[in-house]
Order: C-alpha cells, then sequence, then structure tokens
C-alpha cells in the first residue's frame, strides 16, 4: 500500500512494509512535516489524530489550541519543524507505545521523522516521543526540566504533550512554555568543539 501524504508543506511520501499499511488498522494518509523549521528547533509528537487527519496537518484541535498559545507566548509561530513519531494515524488514539504494532511502525517511521532537516535541538512533545527519541523509559513528569542527548546527537528537552495539558491540566502551560524556553537557550549554545 502506498500513502498519500497531505499538508501545507507536503513532500511525497511513500511508505510501505510497515505494519500499519494494513487498511483495518490506520487509513492510508499521512500526515507530512509542518513548519518552517527555521529557528532550529524540531517539536515531536506522538501521531496524528482524527482531526489531524481530516485537516492535513499536525496539532490541530485541542492540542493544536494549547501548543498554539503556547508557542504564542514564547514569541513564535510556524518557525518550528513540527513532526509525529508515526505520521498515519494508530489504530487507536489512546496508544502506549507497548502495543504488538507500535515498536515495528515507530522504527519504520524514523526514515521519515528525520529526513530533511537536522534541528538544532528537538523538544520531545510526551511521553511516547521522548521514549522514542532516547530509549529511555521514564516518565515525562520525571524527564521535563532535563537535557537529553539522541543519537544523533542533538539535545532533547522532554516536555509535556499538548492533549495532557488539554484534558484539564492547563495550570501546567507555565512549565510547558518554560520547558520551550529552556530548548530555545540550547538552540543557541555554541556547537562542542
Amino acid at each position: 500500500m502506498v500513502f498519500t501524504a497531505v499538508g501545507p508543506t507536503v513532500k511525497p511520501i511513500t511508505c510501505s512494509g510497515c505494519i500499519l499499511n494494513d487498511p483495518a488498522l490506520s487509513p492510508d494518509v499521512l500526515i507530512a512535516p509542518f513548519g518552517t523549521g527555521s529557528n532550529g528547533v524540531q517539536l515531536v509528537g506522538m501521531a496524528p489524530a482524527k482531526n489531524e487527519i481530516e485537516r492535513g496537518e499536525p496539532f490541530v484541535g485541542r492540542a493544536g489550541a494549547v501548543l498554539g498559545k503556547v508557542l504564542r507566548k514564547i514569541g513564535y509561530k510556524n518557525e518550528f519543524d513540527i513532526r509525529n513519531v508515526l505520521q498515519c494515524r494508530p489504530p487507536s488514539d489512546q496508544w502506549t507505545g507497548k502495543e504488538e504494532w507500535a515498536v515495528p511502525a515507530i522504527a519504520h517511521c524514523k526514515v521519515h521523522r528525520e529526513s530533511g532537516v537536522r534541528p538544532k535541538v528537538r523538544v520531545a512533545l510526551g511521553e511516547i516521543a521522548f521514549r522514542t527519541l532516547t530509549g529511555l523509559i521514564v516518565p515525562i513528569s520525571k524527564a521535563r526540566g532535563y537535557r537529553f542527548e539522541g543519537e544523533d546527537g542533538v539535545p532533547i528537552i522532554p516536555t509535556y504533550h499538548p492533549s495532557f495539558l488539554g484534558r484539564g491540566k492547563m495550570e501546567l502551560i507555565p512549565v510547558m512554555i518554560w520547558d520551550f524556553k529552556r530548548a530555545l537557550e540550547e538552540r543557541d549554545q555554541p556547537p562542542p568543539e
């Protein structure tokens, strides 16, 4: 099966050989990376939900509203490169990354997730993105506030997923803003010699 990528910054994506190529598990639409990436920061989320598949871009709906609020508070809009661990919709919106299909699907999507741009820093939005980028199994509430390094040497700053804040945890917006400011500080560090 060949998926069709949709979104404002669409580049053709052929996705075959993945466990989610089964139409019974996932629709045949991929959400392409979004945003310009001009500020050197890449945001990595989980996977597109139903409303994101319908609109053709990541982080719309309640999670997108929270993310937009955080980005506006730090003075940005679409200067980030926004990607997901999975580019297609998983069989369930309530997934943990431990399902039988999750590990091979996430590994398969790595080539699309890492293509195109090498950011100066990545922000892992939520525990699944953090685990995927670092290989560490740590609750996001314990990981956030620290700096980690990906296998490609790019620093990773973990924070809460915007959908978590949108489910009655809006008091954590200042924490998420702090994490984003930390990512911007990390971006501005001179490269190691």
